[in-house]
């Protein structure tokens, strides 16, 4: 859908994500029939009745962060928060500092690009995860439920915003429907253009250091690696092409592996650049491997991934640790792949 806005969106200084959840709660606050259609679509996936709300940007509460939109109830409480994601990675307070703002009987949206949405979800996933949250999970639906009956749920603009729309054409809304339009477009080039305007924070020599790091962290692990006494001398063929990324292959328990940076995987799959595949020596996955490696990531609860008929791993480093501490423990989870392999 082509839309004034959307023509302009990279000419847009700031945040994309708060013009698109600034626009979404100009509509809510405008339009009681927009907002029925979104306690419909919460009803359906939560059974949760949604009050009448005060939808409100920009809502901060001291050290639980600061929501794109909040939906407030006739007694202050936030009943549900909408969160725009475009690309960027969760934040530290996302999503468990939100979640302690929400009372029983809630609800946090995550709305993004649906190319993003199932990244977001493991993302989310392992949050929970880390947290030691007691939640179920429902991957079709794309939702969580945790205690408290509070509920996680990712939707894509075109879900949110197409839904509102037919309700509004219906009732003769058109500037409002206009208004949508403007939003869906802006949201769609977004979402489908490839390359995102570059702020002088993505050219700043903090982000060249850390890329740099990158391919240090890469040859820093496989060398960890090499001296495990699983590791073996053979040599070693270049192995398959590898496009967008940096990698090393070595003789490991038996396998070859292949390790290494991948930034398309990183944009599209997961939050991490750091990616590893496992071949029998021919540097191919026999159905028999591919079996045992979709095993392996069940019972170690380890996300994988099937691209051009390969299987390969998310290796996410660790977080505000030193150097020693994050090789240390991506050798840690390359080693418990293996030990289950061995199996």
């Amino acid at each position: 859908m082509t839309s004034l806005l959307g023509q302009f969106y990279n000419r847009i200084k700031g945040s994309q994500e708060d013009i698109a959840s600034e626009g979404l709660r100009y509509i809510l606050q405008n339009s009681d029939l927009s907002k029925s259609i979104i306690n419909s679509q919460i009803k359906s996936k939560t059974n949760i009745q949604l009050p009448e709300l005060n939808y409100v940007s920009q809502a901060s509460k001291i050290d639980l962060g600061r929501t794109d939109i909040s939906g407030i109830d006739i007694n202050g409480n936030e009943i549900i928060i909408f969160e725009a994601k475009f690309w960027a990675s969760l934040t530290e307070n996302q999503p468990i500092s939100y979640l302690k703002r929400l009372p029983f009987n809630s609800v946090l949206i995550f709305i993004c690009p649906s190319l993003r949405k199932n990244s977001l979800y493991i993302e989310l996933d392992k949050k929970l995860k880390e947290q030691k949250l007691e939640f179920e999970t429902d991957e079709n639906l794309l939702k969580f439920e945790l205690e408290d009956n509070k509920f996680i749920l990712i939707q894509s603009w075109t879900e949110i915003l197409l839904p509102i729309k037919t309700i509004l054409q219906a009732n003769n809304k058109d500037n409002l429907v206009s208004d949508i339009d403007q939003i869906l477009g802006f949201c769609e080039v977004i979402d489908k253009n490839s390359f995102i305007p570059l702020t002088d924070k993505d050219l700043s020599p903090e982000i060249g250091r850390s890329i740099s790091s990158f391919f240090e962290l890469v040859n820093e692990v496989i060398s960890e690696l090499s001296k495990s006494k699983y590791y073996s001398r053979g040599t070693l063929t270049e192995g398959k092409p590898k496009e967008f990324g940096y990698y090393k292959y070595r003789n490991y328990n038996g396998y070859i592996i292949t390790f290494g940076l991948n930034f398309g995987y990183w944009a599209k799959l997961a939050d991490t650049p750091f990616w590893l595949q496992v071949d029998g020596p021919d540097f191919k996955q026999t159905p028999e491997l591919k079996i045992k490696l979709k095993s392996v990531s069940s019972i170690i609860s380890k996300p994988i991934f099937e691209t051009n008929a390969d299987l390969f791993f998310p290796i996410y480093p660790a977080k505000y640790e030193d150097k020693n501490s994050v090789i240390k423990n991506m050798v840690e989870q390359i080693d418990e792949i293996f030990n289950e392999l061995r199996k």
